[in-house]
């Protein structure tokens, strides 16, 4: 397959840069499909000296670039192979940037391709090259302040590409800022938009986000909240499933004990925290169901076990958030309410079910 190559001309790259905020600092611009480098020119002319750094998977073309323009970083990558952005010095250079901006005008359209397979927390996806640009910069960029890029008006709509959009939206603030006419780009006739895909006008308002980390980009964030019910003077049942108590998550490896009764056990991936006191930190354990849960422990319900992973690394970096949420005159304890609401901002979709039941059908697909 061959890549579609129409570069950006001189007054469409000024429009994108003039996108880019005031940075405080040092602030260090990319592109990692640069073709003639006219989007990072028009940055070097709104915020001279920059530091900028080029890459296309183009050999002739980025040879020519690097004569050029000797004072860029630039080297010849794939943005669609792991294995090619890992051993780019290049984009090495881009991750380890404190303000990185990244510049995109990534391709249309494969000649002979109907799209690009890119993998979307465990699940394989075919999308649109544009949409798979996207999201291979964000996910090989974590310290990623944002980006300006210049898209094809319908991949911002399209059913294909739409699973990426609500993924990239629950970290970034996604904005269609200037339409531009069919006939932008040399040798072309296409609908484009100017976009920023900023992420820090998403920060979550609430007074607690200083410690509240971001629900991971996913396919699926759909989680829910069960409340243990069985106390422990009543746990043992002479059944054959595990009873986990509070006190059980204290281990690395949770093992409960047996005698509990399979109609009060709840299945499916689990990630358990004490719902009374002492507090979280330190005490949050995967499991896979069904296991009967003590009313003294909470537990996330995810649909698969590639979430579960998600939901417990979060939890461990929020566990201060998480923490200061157990309250109590006597023992101290966190409420189904609360949970709830610290996951739904942070970005999951988060509902309440009663232990013991089936988990649901996802209700997070828009």
């Amino acid at each position: 397959m061959s890549v579609d190559r129409y570069y950006s001309t001189d007054s469409v790259a000024d429009q994108l840069a003039g996108l880019i905020p005031p940075i405080r600092g040092r602030l260090t611009v990319f592109d990692p499909a640069a073709g003639e480098g006219a989007l990072l020119s028009a940055i070097g002319r709104r915020f001279p000296g920059v530091e900028v750094l080029a890459a296309d998977s183009h050999s002739p073309t980025v040879r020519l670039l690097a004569r050029a323009k000797p004072d860029w970083f630039v080297g010849v990558a794939d943005v669609l192979s792991h294995r090619s952005v890992s051993a780019s010095p290049v984009w090495n250079c881009a991750g380890a940037a404190e303000r990185l901006w990244v510049l995109l005008n990534p391709p249309y359209s494969f000649r002979g391709g109907s799209g690009v397979a890119i993998e979307l927390a465990g699940t394989r996806l075919s999308v649109s090259p544009a949409a798979a640009f996207v999201w291979r910069v964000i996910e090989e960029l974590p310290n990623l302040s944002g980006i300006a890029a210049i898209l094809p008006e319908g991949v911002l709509h399209n059913i294909r590409d739409r699973p990426v959009w609500a993924a990239i939206e629950r970290e970034f603030a996604v904005s269609a800022r200037v339409s531009l006419g069919a006939r932008s780009f040399r040798g072309a006739v296409v609908n484009a938009v100017l976009v920023t895909i900023d992420r820090t006008d998403s920060l979550v308002k609430a007074g607690r986000s200083a410690h509240l980390g971001r629900a991971p980009l996913g396919v699926c964030n759909c989680v829910e909240i069960v409340r243990g019910r069985v106390p422990v003077r009543v746990a043992d049942q002479g059944g054959d499933t595990p009873f986990i108590h509070s006190t059980d998550l204290a281990g690395a490896v949770v093992l409960g004990k047996t005698g509990g009764n399979r109609a009060l056990a709840t299945p499916g991936h689990l990630v358990l925290f004490p719902r009374v006191g002492p507090r979280s930190a330190g005490r949050t354990r995967m499991v896979d169901g069904p296991v009967v849960l003590s009313d003294c422990v909470m537990a996330l319900r995810l649909r698969d076990r590639n979430s579960a992973i998600r939901m417990l690394e979060w939890l461990r970096a929020s566990s201060d958030a998480l923490d200061s949420e157990y309250h109590g005159t006597g023992a101290r304890h966190i409420t189904v309410e609360a949970v709830g609401t610290l996951l739904r901002a942070a970005g999951w979709n988060a509902k309440h079910v009663r232990a013991s039941t089936a988990i649901s059908a996802c209700d997070c697909a828009p």
